[in-house]
């Protein structure tokens, strides 16, 4: 074990990436990148970790924000449910720790989302905490040298990466040890061609003695994404469009959206379609991660206005906090509204 941690320490103080939220052990800034970076590429995620601090330099400044603005600096990103949580978790530790970080991974995986491996990042990589932090990255790492044969989503099989993730884990230095696996599984160890004859690791693993190591790790299938059948309403009053903020349990919450209508299959959808005569896009796929989106848009100039909703302007919708669905359609029919503003 004393090997594999001086391998991938040596390795990490030559060839680690220089991250912008590295420069700091600040445990906010820690936290920031961590949340943004689930489910999105460094290369995408920077540049959303920048406004988020700038905007929100500090735990008081995200907790005493409206959530509105919170997702309004989120937007672009996706999966607005890491925003809310982000601003949830920052007036917990205001109002249950008094404005002060937590330490501990146990007080850590207790905010509003944060799961155990952004706790084990922020404890050990700020904090000195030696406790394993184990992303996709370090999965990937371990069942290969482990060459183990089990999906990884079985409970046996996290079991065992967990354990042998812990027992690797420097003492000393814990947060470059994590760090260090991240970075591998990023740059050498990566899920298609791994770069082999690179690794630090490659005399210990088994997977490359076995010539197996692009059958790990092994995953379940996939669930087949949901799809769903959506037809917007372009409504337009006196140069304003209407919008309407969707409600809780919505994967839109507390986002704002055209009107719309959803139809229960794809038959139901293009009949309703047949019967319109202001089609503005056709049929269109929006692709996220679970569901397949097939929407249409229509317009229509609407007389007397509808009451509720929010009639705006379109300078106006690009300042809100909406779905990045809502800004390629308006960029889409541009030219086909310009007659009626």
């Amino acid at each position: 074990m004393a090997n594999i941690q001086r391998a991938i320490l040596s390795w990490y103080d030559q060839n680690k990436r220089e991250l912008p939220w590295r420069t700091s052990k600040n445990p906010y800034f820690i936290w920031i990148s961590e949340v943004v970076l689930q489910q999105t590429r460094v290369d995408q995620g920077a540049p959303f970790f920048y406004r988020l601090t700038s905007l929100f330099p500090s735990i008081e400044d995200l907790a005493s924000a409206d959530e509105k603005d919170v997702l309004l600096a989120w937007k672009g990103l996706g999966y607005y449910s890491r925003a809310r949580n982000l601003h949830k978790a920052a007036r917990q530790i205001m109002e249950m720790h008094d404005g002060v970080f937590p330490t501990k991974h146990t007080e850590l995986i207790k905010l509003a989302g944060i799961g155990g491996y952004t706790a084990a990042a922020i404890s050990s990589i700020s904090f000195n905490e030696p406790v394993a932090a184990i992303d996709g990255n370090v999965v990937r790492i371990v069942s290969r040298l482990l060459d183990l044969p089990g999906p990884v989503e079985s409970a046996q099989t996290a079991k065992v990466i967990k354990e042998f993730a812990n027992e690797i884990l420097s003492i000393n230095r814990p947060g470059d040890f994590n760090q260090g696996l991240m970075d591998l599984g990023s740059l050498i160890c990566t899920p298609k061609s791994p770069a082999c004859t690179e690794c630090p690791l490659m005399e210990v693993c088994l997977a490359r003695a076995n010539n197996s190591q692009h059958l790990r790790p092994v995953k379940k299938p996939k669930k087949k994404a949901v799809n769903r059948f959506l037809i917007f309403k372009i409504l337009i009053n006196q140069g304003k469009i209407l919008m309407e903020q969707q409600q809780k349990g919505s994967i839109w919450e507390n986002l704002y959206l055209f009107p719309f209508d959803e139809h229960h299959s794809e038959e139901a959808f293009l009949s309703k379609l047949d019967l319109e005569n202001k089609v503005l896009i056709d049929p269109s796929l929006h692709v996220l991660s679970h569901q397949r989106l097939n929407y249409a848009v229509l317009v229509s100039e609407n007389k007397p206005p509808i009451m509720h909703g929010n009639w705006l302007s379109l300078d106006e919708i690009y300042d809100l906090p909406t779905p990045i669905l809502v800004p390629r359609i308006l960029t889409r029919i541009e030219n086909q509204l310009a007659p009626l503003f």
